[in-house]
């Protein structure tokens, strides 16, 4: 799907703040400043807290997938049993786990191998070991395999699903011609035998996981185990894909400014030294470095015009009248951009965030429907970017592609080509072996330390 969010930036300059059209037979609202999208999405969040039910989505989630779930008492018993997961105490014990991971990354490394497949097992194996107990340890582990085919998968289908379904008056199609229907069917049972496989092994397995407490809280309020697969699922891809998506655009960033790289490899070098890597305990010490990550994520948008959400019930806005079921663009490229928030916006300038730290960053969403991991996701990517920066220099072949390029694309899971890690010195390497070598990589009293600081939520 190709989008131009540069056209629709034009767009709010010349119409104003909220667009709207008439598209495959949906009206559709376009916002495009943050007073806009705290008026509706914010303010006004019950009634703008809905689902759209177009496309892809309905087709292979079939009302199993919380995160398109319309805002209801059944979306608010499952958002209430998962945010109690993501409470800030939770979130800090899941650092042990971050620290592991992201010490396996930062030594696997040093052997030159192609980074893609080192990252992606560390986006995968994070979520993966919270949720089931059991960590991804090797590229090769069969679940990373089986992981990355369903969201290749995901990709490919929900793309025809997601357009043959949109057609106007699809629904209205003799059963035999809707062939999204059966490749949403083959989605979700796909989905689901995997899903139902990693949720039973880990109901077995001894010691502490997600998806054990999950079952259980999911149960209590009279929900199916089918829905409990469901539920790990989202968990499991959201988190792997936004953390892939995000380290790759913060790395692009990063070779595409390299002033600003130096700049934050300073503060590391002087804050941390050469003797030990950076740590969870340093982010208070290390304010460019933290400006420079809340830059990444403003400055190219992965997801342009942001996920769609759908009005409950009609509604007027400033004499306008907006009806019931209109689906709501919050447009992130044309707020990530906005000249009146942010000075020179085209501009790559971390310092922005020094000067205020209260600059709105909306990567994580809006209103009721605002990540809950969004901290825990925050966490990963600041101690595994933070020990990249500070072992390795980013050594490419090609020109770095400037992700306002892929920004046209509705995600874009592309990664830098041509790019090398290569150690900064003979004392960097002898460091990140050390700590590898020294790490503690027994689950069993990291997940044990994490259960008792969920006992206290």
């Amino acid at each position: 799907m190709k989008l131009q969010p540069n056209g629709y930036k034009t767009w709010h300059q010349q119409y104003g703040p909220v667009i709207c059209l008439k598209l495959a037979g949906y009206t559709v609202l376009i916002l495009g400043t943050h007073d806009v999208v705290k008026d509706l999405l914010v303010k006004k969040a019950r009634i703008y807290s809905a689902r759209p039910s177009i496309g892809s989505a309905h087709y292979f989630t079939k009302g199993m997938v919380a995160g398109w779930l319309s805002y209801g008492p059944e979306w608010q018993k499952i958002h209430g049993i998962e945010s109690v997961f993501f409470k800030r105490g939770l979130v800090q014990s899941y650092r042990l786990l971050q620290d592991l991971e992201s010490k396996q990354l930062v030594y696997e490394l040093l052997s030159g191998r192609d980074f893609v497949p080192l990252f992606q097992r560390f986006a995968k194996s994070t979520p993966f070991t919270i949720l089931f107990g059991k960590r991804l340890a090797t590229t090769d582990s069969p679940e990373v395999q089986e992981l990355e085919d369903l969201v290749q998968s995901l990709v490919g289908e929900i793309k025809w699903v997601h357009l043959l379904g949109a057609i106007p008056l699809a629904d209205r199609l003799p059963k035999p011609l809707k062939v999204w229907e059966k490749m949403g069917d083959r989605l979700h049972d796909r989905i689901f035998r995997i899903f139902e496989k990693y949720t039973t092994a880990a109901v077995k397995r001894a010691g502490w996981n997600w998806a054990t407490e999950l079952e259980h809280r999911m149960r209590e309020q009279g929900l199916s185990f089918r829905q409990t697969c469901f539920l790990v699922y989202e968990l499991q891809v959201a988190a792997f894909a936004s953390t892939w998506i995000v380290l790759n655009r913060v790395i692009k960033a990063a070779l595409l400014n390299p002033e600003k790289t130096r700049k934050v490899r300073q503060e590391l070098d002087l804050v941390v030294g050469v003797d030990r890597l950076p740590r969870f305990e340093d982010v208070d010490r290390l304010p460019y470095t933290n400006a420079f990550l809340s830059e990444a994520l403003r400055w190219r948008s992965f997801l342009p015009l942001g996920i769609p959400h759908s009005l409950a019930e009609d509604d007027e806005y400033k004499g306008c009248y907006i009806p019931k079921d209109t689906v709501v663009f919050p447009n992130q490229w044309a707020l990530d951009h906005d000249e009146k928030v942010f000075h020179h916006p085209d501009e790559f300038l971390p310092e922005r965030w020094i000067e205020n730290p209260e600059l709105p960053l909306t990567t994580f969403g809006f209103g009721k429907r605002i990540c809950p991991g969004q901290h825990m996701a925050r966490n990963t990517l600041f101690i595994a970017v933070v020990r990249c920066l500070w072992g390795y220099d980013l050594i490419t072949t090609e020109s770095p592609d400037d992700p306002y390029n892929s920004s046209r694309k509705a995600i874009d899971f592309s990664a830098p080509k041509g790019l090398s890690f290569v150690v900064r010195s003979e004392k960097h390497k002898e460091t990140i072996e050390r700590e590898w070598n020294m790490a503690d990589k027994d689950m069993t009293p990291i997940l044990s330390k994490i259960q008792e600081q969920a006992q206290c939520n």
